[in-house]
C-alpha cells in the first residue's frame, strides 16, 4: 500500500463522517461542552482532508486509477451549480442569508471533491467491509445521541419550552428522525437480504432496530416516516423476492409490541405526532405552510428565468425551498433541472439494479432511496451531501457489478469453447 496512506480506510472515514459526522459532533459537543462550531469545522476539515488524499494517491502514487462509471449529467450539473454558485457570491453582490464562504466550504468541501475521492478511490473489495463499518458508526451515534438528547429548545425569547420533539441544540428533530431511519434500514438489511430469521436476531440486530425507530418516531417528524414508506415500497416492488412484504412483516410486527413501552418515556409523544400529522392535512402547521410559500416561490423564479436560472436563494424566504428539484430549475433553470431529474432516475435504476441482482450490497440502494425522498421535503443541492455520497456509491457498484458480470461470462465463454475444442 502506501504506508499510513491506506485508500481503504480514507474511503470508509469520508464515508463514514458524512453519515454520522453531524450526530457525532452534536451529541459529543453536548456531552463535553465543546464549542460545536469549531468541532464542525474540524469534521468538515477531515472529510475534506481524506478527500484530497484519496485524489493524491490515485494521481501521484498509485499513477492510475479503475475506470470509473460515466457521470456526464452529474459532471455537468455540477459546473452549472459552481457557475450560479459564483455568479451569485462573486459577481453580482447579491445579499444571501449566509455568508458565501458558506456555501462553497459545502458544495466544493462537502460534494464536489469528496465525490471526486470516491470516484478515484476505485476499488470493490472497499465494499466487503463497508456495511459493518457503516453499521458500527450509526449504531455508536444513535446511541450517544438517545443519551444525550432531550425535548426541551431555547424559543426565540431565550426561554427553554417542551416541544415535544426529540433533539439537540445542534441536531434538529428532522436530522435525528433521518439518523434513527438510517440505522433501521441497516439493522434490518441483513434480513431482507438472507429471509433467515437468524440473521435479524444475530448480534445487536434487534437493539439497533429498536433503537432506530425509536429516534425516528421520538423525533415527531413528518419527513422520516414518509422516507420509510418511500423505503419499504421500492424494495417490495424491485427487489423480486417472492414474499417481500411477509419478510417485511416481522420486525415492523416487533416494533409495534415494542416501541409503545420506549415511547412511555416521552408522555404525551403519541399525541403530539398524532397532531402534526393532522395539522399538515388540515393546513395548520406553520412549516408546512412555510414551505408551500418557498416553493411557489422558486416555481415563480424559474418563470421569471427559464433558460439560467435565477439565483441560490429563494427570495420570499431568503434561504433555499427544501426541495432540490425546485431548487435546480430555480437556480439553474431547464438544463439544470432536467440534469438533476436524470441524476435522480438514473439512481433509482441503479438501485433498482443493485437489488434485482440479489447483491450484497442492496442496503445502499435503500439509503440512496431515503436519501432521494428526503432531500425533496428537507433538503438542498450543497447541503444533501449523503444523497451525493450514495448516489456515486450506487454508480460505481454497478459498474463493478456489470464489470464482474462480463468477465463471469467471458469465462464461461472460454470454458465451453476449450471443452469444444
Amino acid at each position: 500500500m502506501t504506508g499510513s496512506l491506506k485508500p481503504k480506510y480514507l474511503f470508509f472515514l469520508l464515508i463514514g463522517l458524512d453519515l454520522t459526522g453531524q450526530a457525532f459532533m452534536a451529541a459529543l459537543s453536548e456531552q463535553f461542552g465543546w464549542k460545536t462550531n469549531m468541532f464542525s469545522v474540524l469534521m468538515r476539515a477531515i472529510l475534506f482532508s481524506s478527500a484530497l488524499a484519496l485524489i493524491f494517491i490515485a494521481l501521484f502514487i498509485r499513477g492510475r486509477f479503475e475506470k470509473p462509471p460515466k457521470a456526464y449529467a452529474l459532471t455537468l450539473f455540477w459546473i452549472l451549480y459552481l457557475i450560479r454558485l459564483a455568479s451569485d457570491t462573486l459577481l453580482s453582490g447579491k445579499a444571501l442569508s449566509q455568508e458565501p464562504y458558506v456555501y462553497w466550504a459545502w458544495a466544493v468541501g462537502g460534494c464536489v471533491v469528496p465525490m471526486i475521492g470516491m470516484l478515484m478511490a476505485n476499488r470493490y473489495s472497499y465494499y466487503d467491509d463497508l456495511y459493518r463499518y457503516c453499521y458500527a458508526l450509526l449504531f455508536a451515534a444513535c446511541g450517544l445521541v438517545a443519551l444525550k438528547a432531550n425535548t426541551t429548545a431555547i424559543d426565540s425569547l431565550g426561554q427553554i419550552v417542551d416541544t415535544g420533539r426529540l433533539n439537540l441544540p445542534k441536531l434538529n428533530p428532522v436530522s435525528l428522525g433521518y439518523l434513527g431511519l438510517s440505522l433501521l434500514i441497516l439493522s434490518i438489511w441483513p434480513w431482507l437480504y438472507s429471509k433467515r430469521i437468524v440473521t435479524f436476531w444475530h448480534n445487536n440486530n434487534v437493539y439497533s432496530f429498536l433503537l432506530g425507530a425509536y429516534l425516528m418516531l421520538a423525533s415527531n417528524s413528518r419527513g422520516p416516516f414518509i422516507c420509510l414508506v418511500a423505503v419499504i415500497m421500492f424494495f417490495v416492488l424491485v427487489s423480486g423476492q417472492k414474499g417481500s412484504i411477509r419478510i417485511l412483516g416481522k420486525p415492523l410486527l416487533l416494533a409495534a409490541f415494542v416501541l409503545p413501552i420506549l415511547l412511555f418515556f416521552h408522555k404525551g409523544l403519541t399525541h403530539d405526532i398524532s397532531q402534526r400529522v393532522s395539522a399538515g392535512f388540515h393546513g395548520g402547521d406553520e412549516s408546512i405552510t412555510l414551505r408551500f410559500q418557498s416553493y411557489s416561490g422558486a416555481i415563480s423564479q424559474f418563470v421569471s428565468s427559464p433558460l439560467i436560472g435565477s439565483g441560490i436563494e429563494e427570495q420570499t424566504t431568503h434561504f433555499y425551498p427544501h426541495n432540490v428539484f425546485l431548487e435546480s430549475f430555480m437556480s439553474m433553470g431547464i438544463i439544470g433541472g432536467m440534469l438533476y431529474i436524470f441524476i435522480v432516475f438514473s439512481g433509482m435504476y441503479a438501485a433498482y439494479r443493485l437489488l434485482r441482482s440479489r447483491s450484497g450490497h442492496g442496503w445502499i440502494a435503500l439509503l440512496f432511496i431515503q436519501n432521494i425522498i428526503a432531500a425533496q421535503f428537507a433538503g438542498s443541492i450543497c447541503g444533501s451531501t449523503t444523497m451525493w455520497i450514495t448516489y456515486i456509491l450506487l454508480l460505481m457498484l454497478v459498474n463493478f457489478e456489470s464489470g464482474q458480470k462480463e468477465i463471469r461470462q467471458v469465462s464461461a465463454a472460454s470454458i465451453c469453447q476449450s471443452s469444444v475444442t
